[in-house]
């Protein structure tokens, strides 16, 4: 009957809740702790007890009632004026305006790059766009156009690039050569 005995208690033991001791001990500080007072209440505790030491008798709200507090005209209404932030202040803007399409954003970017594109001048690099640099002077090179194509007229390159579809301008335009090989 002992064995059975111990066995009973091994699962009485068991059935307690394992925590069980750490709750009291968590209830047991709480009420060892003081409850937490504001830093301006415990300053005004302070002053008071500061002042009977000194023979004042005067209690900070009686001081706090002889004087009567400014009045702001901002809050001179019976309801004070909510501050909004501006997280609210521009969540409030982005509901007022009207979401754009894909299709509309698209088309204002795709304007907006146009536009860039066409006040650039052509052929010009970054780095030239950026410092400004242009060319008054052509670079002269060796290079001369074969002597079939430089024996054309000038009607005769106006109506292959005509026909090529090739935009030139400017004064003194070489010839058009139509491939690679000529």
């Amino acid at each position: 009957m002992a064995s059975t005995a111990s066995h009973r208690r091994r699962r009485v033991e068991e059935d307690e809740d394992p925590y069980a001791s750490f709750y009291a001990q968590a209830e047991a500080d709480d009420q060892e702790t003081e409850d937490y007072v504001p830093l301006k209440k415990r300053r005004q505790a302070d002053l008071e007890t500061r002042s009977k030491r000194m023979g004042r008798s005067v209690s900070i709200q009686e001081r706090a009632e002889a004087v009567p507090a400014p009045v702001e005209p901002a809050q001179t209404s019976e309801e004070p004026k909510e501050r909004e932030s501006l997280l609210v202040k521009a969540a409030k803007i982005r509901a007022e305006t009207k979401p754009e399409s894909a299709a509309i954003a698209m088309i204002k970017e795709e304007q907006e790059i146009l536009k860039n594109v066409t006040e650039k001048k052509a052929l010009m690099s970054a780095k030239e766009l950026a410092k400004g640099i242009t060319y008054t002077q052509r670079l002269s090179t060796g290079w001369k156009p074969p002597a079939n194509i430089r024996a054309l007229s000038a009607d005769e390159s106006q109506a292959i690039r005509n026909k090529w579809h090739i935009i030139t301008e400017g004064d003194d335009l070489p010839p058009p050569i139509t491939t690679f090989k000529e």
